[in-house]
């Protein structure tokens, strides 16, 4: 399986103001701008394919590449998912063909990954034998930054200090600054697999 950024979020789940508010920053327009840098290298960390967290925050789109049509239900990862836009395929020939919908059904996972089942009485069909035979275009994450988990949005903001606080690149007496302990287990309950274990 392959997972392929297409729309990456369009917002951040802080808002820069809110931020430099949170952290008492007296910050002119140059430094509101340093902090939005921050706050979506902090979301970074944890969002996406490659995300600690393993789930879409706000809205993205992704494609998920695989080489075959599995014997199952196709897992889709990334919870929350909003849509399962497309399943495309190449068929024995080598030609692209868009599933229809009626063949497959959508099973929502809500917080935990989501999967694509067969409809009744349908079977996937042959594909040529080549990688990314079959991609799945799919739309995930929240749909506003009010709705992600308060204590993503707070390690977010404590991220965004901890990076603030070492802008320059130095070294404080002698280790660099790092985030508590007790704020990497405040996402650990949102964290997931693709196959929704921890």
């Amino acid at each position: 399986m392959t997972l392929v950024l297409v729309t990456p979020p369009a917002v951040e789940p802080v808002d820069a103001i809110e931020c430099c508010y949170r952290l008492r920053i007296d910050a002119d327009a140059a430094e509101e701008a340093d902090v939005a840098a921050m706050i979506q290298s902090a979301r970074q960390e944890i969002d996406g394919a490659m995300g600690w967290l393993g789930r879409a925050l706000l809205t993205q789109t992704w494609d998920l590449q695989l080489d075959v049509f599995p014997c199952g239900p196709i897992m889709v990862p990334l919870p929350p998912l909003q849509s399962v836009a497309s399943v495309k395929y190449l068929d024995q020939d080598g030609a692209e063909q868009t599933l229809s919908p009626s063949v497959y059904r959508v099973v929502s996972g809500g917080d935990r990954p989501s999967s694509i089942e067969l409809a009744y009485g349908q079977t996937w069909p042959a594909t040529r034998a080549i990688s990314a035979a079959v991609t799945v275009r799919f739309v995930a994450g929240w749909t506003a930054p009010s709705l992600v988990p308060a204590p993503i949005r707070t390690w977010i903001m404590a991220r965004v200090g901890g990076l603030y606080a070492q802008r320059e690149d130095l070294v404080l007496t002698g280790q660099q600054v790092t985030i508590a302990p007790n704020l990497e287990h405040m996402l650990a309950p949102y964290r997931v697999g693709w196959f929704g274990s921890p």
